[in-house]
């Protein structure tokens, strides 16, 4: 079989492209209302699909040189290398050593082993380059980052105490999809528990949180995704799989035996093993030996055994399938040890509580196998106190989580219709697009609510309604005595002062920080400037939380629609005590796939496992010597440490050539991403231009309308700036509700309307239709902003003659003048 290069590869996938081409347009009709539909979506999904079952009958280290290659970039980003220097990397490790505790450090094999690194860490800044370039020319601009990971908690923490030591945490958003994902929410519960400073938010992209695969959606219909229904499987080499504790037993066993019986004529070890291996076949003896599980008939009695979950433990993992023990022996993950499986900082499902985290955004695939979990882990974020920890994870650390962070951190959960995990990476389909689109407005609004915090806003937007909302997503009128909380659990203190966010969309403007500028002294100017204000806070879509989560389903054309209630969804009726247990079913897949690879990779299973043993028993690798700590270091076979030899190095090394063929597949996908945007300036140019004349501005109650003459240069670049976006009744509601409590600072008033038609603008949108209760009087007296600026265009249209247009102005300054002096009162 030729090497894995970025050729092989398109030669292997290609029949399977063009396959679905000439076949897309026969069987089309059967995929109507789902992406697959588009051909563009379906090619992508099959592709990657093929290229997995490709990778399986590569070894792992030939997978990882194809991933690891150079990718060099177009020529409009820019990218700088950064060097995690080794304080950071200490402090990370001291901080895992805390959060791990002494039972943690026993069950990872130590606090030194995972310290070990072949080489420094290293990072990349990447950005468009013109904005690069304003970026340098505007040297005050505070810098916005978001952290993206793939993995390792040592690694990524490191990182972000670098990042802390050159900007604020409110600046910073961590963000990674599947295992990066899961990384990405046990970091978070970290900095939460070892006083770290969190970050403005996160955005979690098909999280993985559950390697136990304890939730339904494993075991579904997988025809929508393109994770294989048995897991990742691998041609055997010397990094997987790893000997099991009994292949290493029996080579202990016969090192003893061929010590005793060595003599000076005898061969050495190893050429006695060379001599064993290449000695046989692959028999059905030894297919069985290295299929990687045993299964034991049911005893003689006649009560049938039912089918039960197993916990993850060390050595052989036992589950009852059918009535008969499968004793798992091979390591299920390359992630980690079947021990630590279950671990919650390797599942972060198993968290004692997910609250008291940042404001998160969590998207889902509707049609990937790992949809339930994280469903699940959305809603325990939202409700700790909910959804605790089983039995067999409630430790007295995870415990004492669950009783100190008991409120609710409010998160964003978008399930995407038919979409398969990590849809970003067919970034050419349209549901890639709304995600990347969905996840620009929650980031903009992150960076934009830490802004409004750090100007000395106080309950200007509150994070999360009132715990007695109900469940349409409209909450009843806060009467005067009732409180709002954040959430941390915190009361939003009353406002006394106010401050806006700049015009800038990267800094926080020193003028405008002051709470007051020039424009306070002329009374038109003024208002033009508090209209300002608030636009600037309106161009970011404000979540509506209830009960700390935004539910919404996204549909292939990119509407809205609200989640269903928790109370129908299968995955949020598992039984506590099954989350996190090791299913039947998943089992049954994974032995099934195991006896197609093990069969036809016996021999080189055989061979390598033996040889892996061997080596453990001689002594052949390098140990950690006795810190004084009495911690014994014992890494798991899997590990990279673990294979350093003693004779030499140990670890072979990666070359990391350009790779020109993935360069050429990043551009294409760039150019046609160009050619989107463009698409979109103009389609939203115009959606503005239409908007100009309906712009109304609404401040505390009083409706403002008119043409006004520029006051100045900078009044005239105020009026293009983009109108603000449409709020729904349901938010005008909680907004006036938030205006109820005395003394409140009232800044998101209800915004004017935009036209908005193109199916990608309405994503971000909250379309919700519930019905407002007759009692509700504040509800029902809440103005239609819609119907209003209707009614005030066919006035506008009748106001033909200049003494009209002359007594409108001067209405229109009188009503400023009143305005001026109820916002200075």
């Amino acid at each position: 079989m030729p090497d894995m290069n970025t050729f092989s590869v398109a030669a292997a996938t290609t029949p399977t492209v063009i396959s679905v081409g000439l076949s897309h347009y026969l069987t089309k009709s059967k995929h109507r209302g789902k992406p697959t539909y588009h051909l563009g979506y379906r090619q992508g999904l099959e592709l990657v699909r093929r290229f997995l079952v490709y990778a399986s009958h590569r070894t792992v280290e030939e997978l990882q040189a194809f991933t690891s290659q150079y990718v060099p970039v177009p020529a409009w980003v820019h990218v700088e290398e950064a060097t995690i220097d080794e304080k950071w990397l200490d402090e990370a490790a001291e901080h895992l050593v805390t959060q791990l505790g002494p039972d943690g450090v026993e069950r990872v094999g130590g606090k030194r082993w995972w310290r070990w690194r072949v080489k420094e860490l290293k990072a990349e800044w990447i950005e468009m380059r013109k904005h690069y370039n304003e970026r340098v020319k505007h040297a005050s601009w505070s810098p916005r980052t978001i952290l993206y990971v793939h993995g390792g908690l040592q690694d990524i923490l490191a990182s972000y105490l670098y990042l802390l030591s050159q900007q604020p945490a409110s600046t910073i958003i961590l963000s990674g999809d599947s295992a990066g994902g899961g990384a990405v929410a046990a970091l978070l519960c970290i900095l939460r528990d070892q006083g770290i400073p969190l970050p403005a938010g996160a955005i979690l992209i098909s999280p993985w949180v559950d390697l136990t695969h304890s939730f339904p959606s494993v075991i579904g219909d997988n025809s929508g995704d393109y994770i294989p229904a048995h897991g990742f499987l691998h041609k055997s080499s010397a990094a997987w799989p790893p000997p099991t504790d009994e292949d290493i037993e029996k080579a202990l066993d016969e090192h003893k035996q061929a010590e005793q019986e060595r003599s000076a004529s005898s061969p050495s070890i190893g050429a006695q093993l060379k001599d064993y291996i290449n000695s046989f076949s692959p028999s059905k003896e030894v297919k069985h030996e290295v299929q990687g599980f045993d299964v034991i008939r049911p005893s003689s009695s006649d009560e049938p055994i039912p089918d039960s979950p197993a916990v993850p433990k060390k050595g052989v993992i036992s589950v009852m399938i059918d009535g008969h023990e499968v004793r798992i022996k091979d390591q299920i993950q390359l992630y980690t040890t079947n021990e630590l499986l279950s671990h919650p900082l390797v599942s972060p499902v198993l968290q004692g509580s997910l609250g008291g985290l940042p404001p998160m955004m969590i998207l889902v695939g509707g049609s990937e196998v790992l949809r339930d979990e994280q469903i699940y882990f959305a809603h325990k974020a939202a409700n700790p106190r909910k959804y605790p920890p089983p039995s067999h994870a409630a430790n007295a650390q995870q415990l004492g989580a669950l009783n100190r962070w008991k409120h609710g951190t409010d998160v964003v959960l978008q399930v995407f219709d038919d979409c398969c995990h990590v849809t970003p990476t067919l970034s050419f389909t349209k549901p890639a697009k709304y995600m990347y689109r969905s996840i620009a407005r929650f980031g903009d609004w992150l960076f934009a609510r830490e802004a409004i915090h750090n100007a000395s806003i106080p309950a200007a937007i509150p994070d999360t309604a009132s715990a007695n909302d109900n469940a349409d997503g409209i909450g009843p009128a806060l009467q005067p005595d009732d409180q709002l909380f954040s959430q941390d659990g915190s009361q939003i203190v009353k406002g006394e002062t106010t401050s806006v966010i700049s015009s800038s969309s990267s800094s926080t403007s020193s003028s405008d920080s002051d709470g007051g500028t020039a424009a306070d002294s002329h009374p038109r100017r003024s208002l033009h400037h508090l209209a300002r204000k608030i636009n600037n806070v309106q161009q970011y879509h404000v979540p509506h939380f209830v009960n700390h989560m935004v539910r919404q389903r996204v549909d292939t054309k990119g509407n809205m629609h609200p989640l269903p209630p928790a109370s129908e969804l299968p995955c949020m009726q598992l039984p506590t005590e099954e989350i996190g247990c090791i299913k039947p079913e998943p089992v049954r897949r994974w032995m099934e796939g195991k006896r197609m690879w093990d069969t036809q990779y016996a021999k080189a299973k055989k061979a390598v496992q033996m040889m892996r043993a061997k080596e453990i028993a001689e002594g052949g690798y390098l140990t950690f010597e006795d810190d004084g700590s009495g911690i014994v270091e014992k890494p798991p076979p899997s590990a990279l440490v673990g294979r350093r030899r003693k004779e030499g190095q140990l670890v072979p090394g990666r070359g990391f050539k350009p790779n020109y063929g993935i360069k050429l597949w990043s551009m294409i996908g760039s150019k046609q991403d160009a050619k989107t945007i463009v698409a979109e300036e103009k389609q939203e140019s115009k959606t503005g231009e239409k908007a100009a004349g309906k712009l109304e501005l609404v401040t505390n109650g009083i409706n403002t309308t008119g043409q006004e003459e520029p006051l100045s240069s900078s009044s005239s670049e105020e009026a293009l700036e983009p109108p603000p976006l449409k709020k729904t009744q349901s938010q005008i509601d909680r907004l006036e509700a938030i205006a109820s409590v005395p003394d409140a600072v009232l800044v998101d008033s209800p915004p004017a309307i935009v036209d908005v038609t193109a199916p990608h603008d309405k994503l971000g949108r909250l379309e919700e239709t519930a019905e407002v209760e007759p009692e509700n009087q504040a509800a029902e007296a809440t103005p239609n902003v819609e119907k209003e600026v209707e009614t005030k265009e066919k006035e506008e249209e009748k106001l033909n003659g200049d003494e009209k247009e002359k007594e409108a102005e001067k209405e229109t300054g009188k009503e400023s003048e009143k305005t001026v002096s109820e916002v200075k009162a």
